[in-house]
């Protein structure tokens, strides 16, 4: 773990769980820790979700569903082995996990009734729910299981990796203000849970700008402006935009994303990309 000081924080003998948090989630989210470190790119409500929909391909072209049994197996494992799901669903797991695999419509029936138990919104609010109860009781191993799920979900609903690890650092560690326990941890759910918010870019053109067909650009909902508008007129000085005669500017509006940086990907990668 890398090291971050926590000389602002209140009681630290009281803090142990939440440290533990902090500085795990950290490291599970920092771009260079080992892969082995990091959250597992997928979890059950995406597993599910996977599984449904390699069955139904299958079934749709009329082919073996043997295919699709490693990833059944998978998520039977992983399912089993979950303290979320099991806190979510409504009846026994092998009520759900109880199919013919040979019987595709019987296997998707029964997923499908599983995932709207623990669609990912729900499954987050659980997972944090959970930590805090883990946190509170110093209990570290159930603190790295629930924190993964935490990463594991947010990243797979859209919220980039890098953004939440930014918002740990500066709420836990960069801030001045003191960390007082447990009741911090509102705050910080708060800030990383998977909200859609609208997002505008304003991007400079290097190059000759006149090569560009506007009537194209418009197919993608930008403009090229001239001139910054009124609202980073402000920023301008500060992000070394420039202001002069010859320099023109993409204009992007209605980026819907969780996050600054997921939003910035979608601008740059897909610009035609428009909600979540």
């Amino acid at each position: 773990m890398r090291f971050r000081s926590i000389k602002h924080w209140k009681d630290k003998e009281n803090c142990r769980g939440l440290i533990f948090f902090a500085q795990r989630l950290e490291e599970l989210t920092f771009e260079y820790s080992l892969d082995s470190f990091k959250a597992p790119t997928t979890n059950a409500p995406f597993l599910i979700e996977e599984a449904i929909d390699q069955i139904e391909k299958q079934s749709h072209f009329d082919l073996n569903l043997n295919s699709a049994y490693c990833i059944l197996d998978e998520m039977e494992l992983r399912l089993r082995k979950n303290k979320v799901v099991k806190s979510l669903i409504s009846l026994d797991l092998d009520s759900y996990l109880d199919y013919n695999r040979q019987n595709a419509g019987e296997i998707t029936r029964k997923l499908k009734v599983l995932k709207r138990e623990i669609e990912p919104n729900i499954y987050c609010l659980r997972t944090m729910e959970l930590l805090r109860i883990a946190i509170s009781e110093v209990a570290k191993k159930e603190i790295d299981f629930l924190a993964r799920e935490l990463v594991s979900t947010l990243v797979n609903l859209g919220m980039s990796s890098s953004y939440i690890n930014r918002k740990c650092v500066e709420y836990f560690f960069g801030r001045k203000i003191e960390v007082d326990g447990i009741g911090s941890i509102s705050g910080f759910f708060h800030e990383i849970f998977p909200h859609a918010h609208n997002f505008t870019f304003l991007f400079k053109i290097s190059g000759e700008s006149s090569v560009i067909k506007r009537e194209n650009i418009e197919l993608f909902g930008m403009e090229i402006l001239d001139s910054p508008p009124e609202k980073f007129l402000g920023d301008v000085g500060r992000l070394n935009f420039g202001v002069d005669g010859s320099q023109k500017y993409l204009f992007m509006q209605n980026i819907y994303s969780l996050d600054i940086s997921s939003a910035m990907r979608m601008a740059e990668e897909n610009p035609s990309a428009r909600s979540i």
